[in-house]
């Protein structure tokens, strides 16, 4: 016997949740409601067992379960009883249930749960989802082992998704796509998070990791392949070169950090457990294993993987043992040690920066590696045994992904280099390596040159590798900030949403340490120069049939087009809001993909009457994705009080903002100039009501506070943080690798500042008149 986790509780009446005491079954309400939970030993990952489920019902109700209903019989007082098929042996962290009135499309063997009045949302979802399933069937060389697939959205869901085995549980915006109401993004994010729980079908279900520390090869490999699955399905969206910006750029950042962690790390407790569901598990995990795909080719990386599969299905397993498989499955002549490869990857914490200094007329070049940190400062301890692969402009080969060399010394020496001192080298190509690269200061020159003149001739991928490498090292103080913004200058010609997507978290860093700044305002007309021949090239029209990745540029550009104030934007981004303020629907006649940033400088630029009426069309709204669209916008009020006491609606109940939506608030705020300014002392003043609202949610707190704290470049602030720390330490412990993270972010930020400004004021005055 056991009594069920309750994960998820929906009343689909607006009007109030119901009481606690009110949990029990009311069967006779005629409140929709849906109930969805998972076993007790849910925290242990190395117990597994069959299981057969029997579950009491109303009979107006459906109950789900992971295998399916074997027999229906009635109970006493208008109850059914649904026993379900025993199911495979399996973690007890999987197993799951769900009762509801909720409608479902599809078939026996694959289905698709919503509320009743959003079941057309679902059809986006079925259609990818057997397709990704039978994708990884063929990847896997190993057959779903379950008779059937349940896919349910949750209205009230914590989490992003769960990948309970054959009854995988989502949150309603991770789940459902409406062709009216959700963007391009919106439609992406459900493929992505669809295809990253059905790989857990296989990796994390059919074989689970031994113990937390290894949590990484679950979801690491979940996100890996979750980008295989997406292409699968949609090869003209470029999902392997999306990677490079959604995963590998953002998660390099993180793990620059002093107080990063390795990838396989030691858990003792709770607390640790839920730390470690962070970019370093899921973000390095997926880039060290693309990089582990590339250098040993993908056909001998799939079969070691379908043998691991194999021989541990239904079993537990650590990283070593699917070290040994990958090793045996090459051949003999030329077998690369991948446990000896890996281990340096996965046990040591960072990642190395390569140095290369070109001897130009040998055509030689010196080696080196050392941690890279982006405070500048030194750890020559640790090594990394370095997969270099390397191109050059006589006969750039962007294919060329097997290393050229395995560079695991402190120094090394590259002998087969242009003599000429007017051809670039280049490492790490399609940057499939998770190091950095920087080179002597000619090479860099020649190769700005090259993006300056014709910079389709390098690989879209080495381009937003480049700018992200380049503006790293400026910011760690290796590179010279005016070198590095030179490079910046060839964004005006660049159309490609590749190459800039991953750029603008830089540029984004640089208008974050500008904002109270003198040349602030001749920063932004930088920015827009580089923008502006894309907002004028895309227009506000979008072509039919147009590539996702055109929708995703457009939307960046104009949205930053509008932020920065360019009037052309605001004007018209103002034009569409009043026209749908005027027609006084709540259905936004608004294009799904120009309402984020429409909303976001509508709230800007508007009154509280034009917040009040957004606040009034998120309470109306029942689509999900529009709903999170309309709240978030709400962040982009200029006004303090405004904001401060839509700040207090996500740690208030029944204020309207429900408790899985808090952290998307507390997100939207920090985001914003006038939001960061405010959002420190928020944290500060309401700490324990903060703590109280989120710390059951587990996943929730460490982003909220990450946040809120994510802006300090104060010495005064910083104290005031370590007053915090001692005032709170007791609760402040469980967001413990957060806030050391936070403290050297806001370390770096105050030496930024102190040792930058004045050199990047300079250059900007330069270039700006």
């Amino acid at each position: 016997n056991w009594v069920a986790h309750i994960n998820s509780l929906h009343t689909s009446s607006p009007s109030r949740r119901p009481k606690a005491a009110e949990r029990g079954w009311q069967r006779r309400s005629s409140r929709r409601r849906t109930l969805a939970g998972r076993s007790p030993a849910s925290m242990s990952r190395d117990m597994k067992a069959t299981f057969t489920v029997t579950m009491v019902r109303p009979a107006n109700m459906k109950a789900l379960s992971n295998m399916p209903v074997r027999t229906t019989s009635d109970r006493p007082g208008g109850l059914k009883a649904d026993t379900f098929q025993t199911t495979v042996r399996m973690s007890t962290y999987l197993l799951a249930f769900v009762v509801s009135d909720f409608e479902s499309r599809g078939d026996s063997k694959f289905r698709v749960w919503a509320r009743p009045n959003a079941i057309s949302a679902v059809d986006y979802s079925l259609s990818i989802g057997p397709k990704i399933l039978e994708f990884y069937e063929q990847y896997f060389s190993e057959k779903y082992p379950l008779p059937k697939t349940d896919m349910v959205a949750l209205p009230d869901f914590n989490a992003g998704a769960m990948e309970n085995w054959g009854l995988v549980t989502f949150r309603e915006t991770a789940l459902l796509f409406n062709q009216d109401d959700s963007s391009a993004g919106n439609k992406q994010r459900v493929a992505v998070v669809v295809s990253h729980e059905l790989a857990h079908q296989w990796f994390g279900n059919l074989v689970t990791m031994e113990w937390w520390d290894d949590l990484w090869l679950n979801e690491g490999f979940a996100t890996y392949v979750e980008y295989l699955g997406v292409d699968f399905v949609h090869k003209d969206w470029e999902m392997a070169q999306q990677f490079i910006g959604d995963e590998l750029q953002p998660v390099m950042e993180l793990d620059a950090l002093k107080s990063s962690h390795p990838v396989s790390v030691p858990v003792y407790n709770p607390d640790e457990i839920i730390e470690n569901f962070d970019k370093i598990s899921y973000g390095k995990g997926a880039s060290i294993i693309r990089m582990m795909n590339f250098f040993l080719t993908e056909p001998v990386f799939r079969k070691g993987v379908s043998t691991y599969l194999k021989k541990r299905s239904f079993t537990n397993a650590r990283q070593d043992d699917l070290w040994k498989e990958l090793t045996m499955a090459q051949d003999e002549k030329n077998r690369v040690d991948v446990k000896v490869v890996m281990d340096s990857w996965t046990l040591q914490t960072g990642y190395p920066l390569i140095t290369v200094n070109r001897s130009y007329e040998a055509g030689t070049a010196k080696i080196s590696q050392k941690r890279f940190l982006i405070d500048g400062s030194k750890d020559n301890e640790t090594l990394w045994k370095v997969p270099l692969t390397y191109t050059d402009a006589r006969d750039p080969n962007w294919n060329s992904t097997e290393p050229k060399m395995w560079f695991s010394e402190e120094s090394g020496v590259i002998t087969d280099l242009p003599t000429s001192k007017s051809e670039w080298f280049i490492a790490n190509v399609q940057q499939v390596g998770f190091y950095k690269v920087n080179y002597d200061e000619q090479n860099w020159k020649l190769l700005i040159d090259q993006l300056m003149n014709k910079h389709t001739d390098i690989h879209v991928i080495n381009r937003a590798q480049l700018l992200d490498d380049i503006l790293d090292l400026a910011r760690a103080g290796i590179v010279d900030y005016g070198l590095a913004l030179d490079a910046t200058q060839y964004l005006s010609k660049e159309e490609s949403y590749i190459a800039w997507s991953p750029t603008a978290s830089n540029l984004g860093f640089i208008s974050r340490m500008l904002e109270t700044t003198e040349v602030y305002g001749k920063w932004k007309k930088y920015l827009m120069n580089l923008v502006k021949p894309n907002y004028e090239r895309l227009t506000w029209h979008e072509e039919e049939g147009e590539s996702i990745l055109t929708t995703f540029l457009r939307t960046d550009t104009y949205s930053t087009a509008c932020t920065l104030g360019y009037e052309s934007c605001v004007n018209q981004a103002l034009n569409y809001f009043r026209a749908w303020k005027d027609s006084k629907t709540e259905k936004s006649p608004i294009k799904p993909n120009f309402r984020s940033f429409v909303y976001c400088t509508a709230i800007a630029h508007g009154n509280y009457d034009d917040w009040e009426f957004m606040w009034d069309m998120y309470n109306k709204t029942t689509v999900a994705s529009e709903k999170v669209r309309r709240l978030q916008s709400l962040a982009c009020s200029r006004e303090p009080w405004v904001l401060n006491s839509f700040l207090m609606k996500s740690i208030t109940p029944d204020s309207g903002v429900r408790r899985q939506d808090g952290a998307a608030v507390i997100g939207a705020v920090a985001s914003t100039v006038f939001g960061r300014s405010l959002l420190f002392n928020f944290l500060l003043e309401n700490w324990e009501t903060i703590y109280k609202t989120y710390s059951s949610g587990a996943f929730s707190l460490p982003r909220i506070f990450s946040a809120a704290s994510g802006s300090i470049h104060s010495r005064f602030q910083l104290d005031m943080l370590g007053v915090f720390y001692e005032k709170h330490k007791d609760t402040v412990s469980a967001v413990g690798r957060t806030y050391k993270q936070a403290v050297e972010k806001a370390e770096s930020n105050i030496r930024w500042k102190e040792k930058y400004y004045a050199r990047i004021r300079d250059w900007i005055n330069e270039k700006i008149k």
